[in-house]
């Protein structure tokens, strides 16, 4: 099992099994490159992926895992391999997933993450800028990249139907 393979899962985890609308995968806002980030309508969602115990104890080092209110969301989870974090070694208020394989593997919940209810948002007011900051770099992207989002008029306008209009000058025949 792959670090790849086990951010794939991740993604599919939060679209599928937690619904979030957005998911970005890698994506840097600061010093941070959380695997993947997800979003249900308020709530924030990170999973970090490890595939041995040296990565994820190397991962403890960084200031998000500090303490529970530095955390880059509201539900923060490691995913790993069955069997290879115990839950008394997670950073505080971190959640455990693990996944049997990798491509088609069932996620289990081994931990949950603090809050417990979703509903109990405790986040600080920097750690909701955070988030900001990353929708917004993510934003400016696709502008760079001469993208555009439609506006919801556009989104949700229904197709018209087509109808043929005569032209208004004949098409001349291609010269010999």
């Amino acid at each position: 099992m792959t670090h790849d393979d086990l951010v794939r899962r991740a993604i599919r985890w939060l679209k599928g099994t937690i619904g979030c609308g957005v998911v970005l995968s890698e994506h840097t806002a600061g010093r941070e490159f959380p695997d993947a980030m997800g979003w249900r309508r308020r709530w924030s969602y990170v999973v970090e992926c490890k595939v041995s115990r040296a990565d994820f104890f190397a991962d403890q080092k960084k200031p998000s895992r500090a303490g529970y209110d530095v955390r880059p969301a509201l539900r923060c989870y490691y995913m790993t391999p069955l069997e290879m974090v115990k839950p008394e070694e997670l950073p505080d208020g971190w959640g455990l997933l693990e996944v049997a394989r990798a491509v088609r593997g069932n996620v289990r919940v081994i931990v949950e993450p603090k809050p417990e209810n979703t509903w109990q948002d405790d986040r600080t007011a920097g750690q909701l800028l955070c988030e900001v900051e990353r929708l917004y770099q993510e934003v400016r992207r696709y502008q760079a990249q001469g993208l555009r989002y439609k506006t919801f008029a556009e989104f949700h306008e229904r197709p018209k139907q087509a109808t043929l209009l005569a032209a208004a000058e004949p098409i001349a025949a291609p010269s010999e």
